[in-house]
This record gives C-alpha cells, structure tokens and sequence, in this order.
C-alpha cells in the first residue's frame, strides 16, 4: 500500500503527466508558418573576398514574424540568426534585413524576406569546401496570436576556389567594433536588468500560455483535481 503522505504527491505527479498530454498532439497538427532557406551569394569565391550567406524565410499568407531587433519595452520575440563558430571565414558584420513593415511599435515581416550576412575568406585559406552551419529562432504570429517559438537550423556549402582576390569582391572597409548581433528581446532585456525583471516577464508569459488553444481541454480537469482535493480535506 502506499503511504498517506505520498498519495498527494502521486496525485499531483498524475495531474502533470496529464497536463503533458492534451498539448502534444495540439502542437504537432500545427503546420510550419514559415520555411526557412541558406544560400550564398556567389560560388565563385576566392581567397581575399567576400560573399554574403543569405538566409531567405517565405512566410505565409496572413502570417508575420519579426525584425532583428526589437524596441526596448515592446512585447515581441526578434527573429535571432546565429552564425555556429568553427568555420574559417571572417565574421564581423551584422546581419542585415529588409526595411520590416511597421504596425503601431512592432517592425514585422511578411511574404518573402532575406536576412543576409556579410562573410570574408581569409587570404591564406585553402581552396576546396567549406561547410557553413547555423540556426535561426524565430516566431510567427497572426492578427490574433502566436505560436511557440521555434528554433531551426541550417547549413550550406562554399566553394572556395584557388585565385587572387578580385577589387570588386573585396571586404567592405569599414565594419563595426563589436560582431555581435544586435538582437534585443524582452528575455534578454529582462535579464540584464535583473533577476526580477526575469521573473516577471517568465510569470507573464506563463499566464499567456493559459490563454492557447492547447491549454483548453486541461481547465475541467484542473477545476476537477483542485474541487476533489478541497471536498477530501473538508
């Protein structure tokens, strides 16, 4: 038999597991919004020059997602590409968008948009192929909501071919000081600023996620466990 001290924690143990599940097939049925594509801009690259990797999202009709950087306060998840470290190329360029599309305080994207980043070769590097590997996060929101936010990787090849450097593929000149992208969203902002801020923004997006589609089907059972609990204790 079970001890009567741990029959409220095998209780609640249930309840959790049962939670997980309403949510799992609500959330496999939701089809891709957004389908992501690597390219480069050039195969002809030689040592010395640079390309662009270009990143190309076709975002569905009544669909959006956001802009690399959000403003400060504003309550949106920014479209965030990471470049994974380990290839040769030279990296001290921001990624790059398309002017975003303005709704009130939110700088949005829809239809088809390329987010690009400016790459160079070194001038010593070896000819041959070179493997260029990355993620994106990003989330996709309609007029009335948004799903989870999902994180999808990619990768493309480079052919780097044995020649000198061309004057008109060359580096740009001037590159910022600081090669990190600057993505700011509410996480990160909250972070910064503090352990509370944290929390407060995790609890809010918590009460959201009440809010979802997926969650409804959990609201009797929930009423149920709590009302069986409180009549056992009365």
């Amino acid at each position: 038999t079970v001890p009567v001290r741990v029959k409220p924690f095998l209780r609640l143990f249930s309840f959790l597991v049962l939670a997980s599940l309403p949510a799992l097939p609500c959330r496999a049925e939701e089809p891709a919004k957004v389908q992501w594509n690597a390219s480069v801009s050039r195969t002809d690259v030689r040592p010395g020059e640079a390309f662009e990797l270009r990143l190309k999202a076709e975002v569905e009709p009544e669909w959006h997602i956001y802009s690399l950087v959000i403003p400060e306060g504003v309550p949106a998840y920014a479209t965030q590409p990471a470049l994974k470290a380990g290839h040769p190329f030279h990296s001290t360029w921001p990624w790059t968008e398309p002017e975003p599309h303005m709704v009130g305080e939110l700088p949005e994207h829809e239809g088809t948009v390329v987010f690009s980043l400016v790459l160079a070769a070194p001038a010593d590097l070896a000819p041959g192929t070179h493997k260029l590997e990355g993620t994106v996060a990003w989330m996709a929101c309609d007029a009335v909501s948004c799903l989870s936010s999902e994180t999808t990787p990619f990768s493309v090849e480079l052919k780097v071919e044995a020649g000198a450097a061309r004057p008109e593929f060359a580096p740009p000149a001037e590159a910022p000081a600081s090669d990190a992208n600057p993505v700011i969203n509410d996480v990160e902002a909250a972070i910064a600023k503090g352990l509370w801020r944290f929390l407060l923004i995790a609890i809010a997006s918590g009460l959201v996620a009440l809010l979802m589609p997926c969650v409804y089907p959990m609201i009797p059972i929930t009423v149920s466990f709590f009302t069986k609990e409180a009549a056992r204790r009365g």
